[in-house]
């Protein structure tokens, strides 16, 4: 009986020493990419695309009677892996949003939108006794 009862301490103890963190992170404001195709070069102005949007998160002058705005969002989950004889694993899983639009004169003549995923893994080396 005692060897039950210490079989079943020492599992305790081995699941206590494994742990997950987790923490989510987001930077900017969150757009609808779907109103996208809404945007027309040569036709849509400068108050539609901020009906659209909302005012842009940066503006940047590109010539005298152009300028381009950037309309960001990052959105990031890290997870933290650890265990008592396990490497700690840090995940991180999330996507970036850029809308980048330029106008002319008050006038849209190009816009790119790109969304791309993040997925990373990386290994802490060494030996870790926990969190």
């Amino acid at each position: 009986m005692k060897i039950i009862y210490s079989a079943i301490f020492f599992t305790s103890l081995l699941l206590c020493g494994c742990s997950t963190i987790t923490n989510k992170v987001s930077t900017g404001r969150d757009f609808d990419e779907t109103k996208v195709g809404q945007i027309k070069k040569g036709a849509t102005t400068a108050g539609g695309v901020v009906a659209l949007y909302g005012e842009p998160d940066t503006k940047e002058i590109v010539s005298a009677n152009q300028i381009m705005w950037h309309y960001t969002y990052l959105t990031e989950e890290h997870k933290i892996h650890s265990g008592l004889y396990q490497p700690e694993v840090e995940q991180t899983t999330g996507y970036r949003k850029n809308l980048d639009i330029l106008l002319q004169d008050d006038l849209v003549i190009n816009f790119a939108y790109v969304k791309v995923p993040i997925q990373s893994e990386k290994e802490n080396s060494g030996v870790h006794w926990g969190n």
